[in-house]
């Protein structure tokens, strides 16, 4: 079916002169929290916290970079000192809308040209439940069981199967 031209004015539309020229504000404000340094961000999200936590991956020995991808799927998938994955998993989904770490590069302000290599734990919840979210993260990264050689290898053979049905099904964009 071709759309006829009462159905084309339907659509709605906006001219370049209706999008405002001058830039929403950046709301950053930095501080310290226990030593650490900190940015706030100070916008309206309905209530829901989302945090970051960056470390700087810059003193990690390049032999060890590409391990460090595979350290974002490990991570809340692995039985922890206190923990099970079940029991991580149920409790993580019960009480955050995410919790999860993954590797990122970052511009370095004011140079087009610098990154620096961070990894992140990205965690968003309601404030009733942020001591649950980030003692969770703080869990995770200080006593998974990276032993559990039998849960890794599962984990290892599911992200390979995940990857060989990628490539399947979207082969032509991958080998892009």
């Amino acid at each position: 079916h071709e759309p006829d031209e009462a159905e084309l004015n339907c659509i709605p539309s906006i001219k370049r002169t209706d999008i405002p020229r001058d830039t929403i504000p950046y709301y950053n404000r930095e501080t310290e929290v226990g030593g650490v340094k900190t940015v706030f961000h100070d916008v309206d999200t309905n209530g829901i916290i989302y945090t970051d936590i960056l470390f700087d991956m810059g003193k990690i020995p390049h032999k060890y970079v590409p391990y460090v991808g595979l350290l974002g799927y490990l991570l809340g998938r692995v039985d922890t000192a206190a923990h099970t994955y079940d029991e991580l998993d149920t409790e993580i989904k019960l009480n955050t809308g995410n919790l999860s770490s993954w590797p990122y590069t970052i511009r370095k302000f004011g140079a087009m040209d610098e990154y620096l290599a961070m990894y992140g734990i990205y965690a968003k919840m309601m404030p009733e439940n942020a001591d649950f979210a980030l003692s969770t993260a703080l869990e995770i990264i200080t006593s998974t069981k990276f032993e559990d050689t039998r849960r890794i290898k599962a984990i290892l053979n599911e992200i390979r199967s995940d990857k060989h049905s990628e490539i399947m099904s979207n082969g032509n964009s991958i080998a892009a």
